[in-house]
């Protein structure tokens, strides 16, 4: 009687809407509202079978999105490892591995920035103080180099008191006025030699 009585009852368990027979209401009711919850999450009918189509569409257009990133992602760094080769030819201690530790020089990249860019961005305050560096000290070289030459070079006619070419005048030579001109040197104190 038993037996009969466990039959009756399973024959008679409710369906939920999935049209499966459940023991306890409580499954029932359960396994309803995750189905109701499922199908707004995924904007499909309230059917099971709506809701595992919904969830296996979403699932492979997560997975095709992840690859597209990684591929993406890829890409990129493949690029970038052209790049930092070109950056070597400019500043051979240039490394990427440690530009990538600096977490400035990674969100100009994912900013969009090229790598050159990002790199010069990131050691502005550096490159501009090298900059400067090196400026006063061409400076200073050229002045060496100036004054160097200014006292190498000889001295140009008329810029000292005697003139570089020395002409030998005598006194029948002289006209009236050189001679007033002498004149008052010697007044002066100043000694004349013909």
């Amino acid at each position: 009687m038993e037996k009969e009585k466990m039959t009756a009852t399973r024959e008679e368990s409710p369906k939920t809407e999935t049209g499966i027979k459940r023991d306890n209401v409580a499954d029932i009711s359960a396994e309803d509202s995750l189905i109701e919850f499922l199908a707004e999450e995924y904007g499909c009918e309230k059917t099971k079978e709506s809701v595992m189509r919904a969830h296996r569409a979403e699932k492979a257009r997560k997975e095709l999105s992840a690859k597209l990133r990684e591929d993406s992602a890829r890409r990129r760094y493949e690029e970038l490892i052209l790049e930092s080769e070109e950056m070597k030819k400019l500043d051979a201690d240039f490394s990427l591995d440690a530009e990538l530790k600096n977490p400035r020089f990674r969100k100009l990249l994912q900013c969009g920035f090229d790598l050159a860019d990002a790199w010069q961005l990131t050691h502005f305050d550096e490159i501009l103080t090298l900059a400067c560096e090196r400026s006063e000290q061409q400076g200073y070289e050229k002045a060496v180099q100036i004054v160097r030459e200014g006292l190498l070079r000889p001295e140009e006619n008329g810029m000292r008191e005697s003139s570089g070419v020395t002409e030998k005048k005598s006194v029948s030579s002289l006209s009236g006025g050189n001679i007033r001109d002498i004149l008052r040197r010697v007044e002066k104190g100043a000694k004349i030699k013909f």
